[in-house]
């Protein structure tokens, strides 16, 4: 078959190819958009929502809370490497802290820390008086990190001092009393 386009094409007997784009109609464009634009968008979001599946979902139902007595109990088992988290501030954590008890802000909790790696159980705490956003938070983002046994202790410093238990030495740190 033999096209020729232009005008010349009528002389020659040859109808004339209409090369202008069709004016869509309402219809034809509602065709357009549910034969190809609908498919090829939810090709791209399907390709795009695997990379969402990688970050677990944490909740605070995913935080695992312990009493006193079970902290204390881990700290006595032999085989277990417990690292307590102060996520309180500087100053508060240099007023008193849990004995073995490292001062971590939320920024600094990394998959990478040697000390949260070295460990086998995780306890982060707080001031323990009343619910602590930071101390969730924390938890929920080493869980994140893909830490293992990680716990939360929601009585921290307040239910450790009443129960007559005593935060660490932190003499060393104070300045030396004036005469």
């Amino acid at each position: 078959m033999i096209v020729v386009l232009g005008h010349n094409a009528s002389r020659f007997g040859i109808p004339q190819m209409n090369l202008r784009p069709k004016a869509y109609t309402g219809m034809a464009m509602r065709q357009l958009w549910h034969l190809f634009i609908l498919p090829i968008l939810s090709c791209l979001i399907m390709v795009m929502l695997p990379g969402c599946k990688n970050t677990p979902q944490i909740s605070d139902a995913s935080i695992t809370s312990l009493l006193r007595e079970q902290l204390i109990d881990l700290q006595a088992t032999p085989h277990q490497k417990v690292l307590l988290v102060d996520v309180r501030s500087a100053d508060a954590f240099s007023a008193g802290h849990l004995r073995g008890a490292i001062h971590m802000y939320l920024p600094q909790i990394n998959s990478s820390d040697p000390r949260l790696l070295a460990a086998t159980v995780i306890v982060v705490y707080g001031s323990g008086e009343g619910a602590d956003p930071l101390v969730h938070a924390a938890v929920k983002k080493m869980l994140a990190l893909g830490y293992q046994d990680v716990y939360d202790y929601p009585g921290g410093i307040k239910d450790w001092l009443d129960s007559g238990a005593e935060l660490a030495d932190v003499s060393h740190l104070l300045p030396a009393a004036q005469p």
